[in-house]
């Protein structure tokens, strides 16, 4: 009996130590597969990508080219040939016929004589040349100052060693051709001075036309 409890006691050890072995397998077992869902977290920071793309469509904004034909629509109000309307006060005067006829009368070097305005007996005289630029003759048919009560047509004349002075119904300016109002020959009589006419001022004139119309010019005042 005494030699039998101890073999009896190192099965039972040895039983004990195989339970242990088992035990520690299985616990080192069942820590292997708790990695495994490490891995499936992973994937989930990759999904921030498709977020990228969202922000890169903004940059769309290529938007603001669409401001370019803007830019296009502001030179077109250029207006505008405004020139017949504009009164040189050069030497010249280009006038612009009735109804939208073209530029065929030029004025070339108005100018008036100085005179005193002593009442309704004091006179003056505008000289200047007429120039037709135009295929058609033109006629001058009669001046209005604001500085005279009567604008005439006149032409001075020698007859009998006298010079004498008659007023003409009309002026023709042919074609091509011009015409020369000055002393002495064709001129415009201003009856009636409103006012003095020093040298150095200067007068208003409108020339009534046969087909260019009504053309405004200033003459300048001189001595002669």
């Amino acid at each position: 009996m005494s030699r039998r409890h101890p073999m009896v006691r190192a099965t039972a050890i040895v039983a004990l130590a195989l339970v242990i072995l088992l035990a520690l397998a299985a616990c080192g077992g069942a820590s292997t597969p708790a990695a495994s869902p490490t891995p499936t977290a992973t994937p989930e920071p990759t999904a921030t990508a498709p977020t990228e793309h969202v922000h890169s469509t903004p940059t769309a904004a290529a938007e603001p080219s669409a401001t370019a034909p803007m830019e296009q629509t502001h030179p077109t109000p250029t207006p505008a040939a405004n020139r017949p309307q504009v009164t040189p006060t050069g030497t010249e005067t280009p006038a612009s016929g009735k109804e939208g006829a073209e530029e065929t009368i030029r004025i070339v070097d108005p100018w008036a004589r100085a005179a005193m305005q002593m009442g309704g007996t004091s006179t003056s005289a505008v000289y200047l040349v007429i120039r037709n630029e135009g295929e058609q003759a033109d006629r001058l048919l009669g001046a209005e100052s604001e500085a005279a009560q009567t604008v005439e047509l006149h032409q001075s004349k020698m007859e009998g060693g006298t010079m004498k002075m008659e007023p003409v119904e009309a002026i023709d300016i042919p074609p091509g051709g011009q015409v020369e109002l000055k002393p002495g020959g064709l001129h415009i009589m201003l009856i009636g001075l409103k006012r003095d006419l020093p040298a150095g001022e200067r007068l208003t004139l409108v020339l009534h036309f046969e087909r260019a119309g009504d053309i405004e010019v200033e003459a300048e005042v001189r001595q002669p």
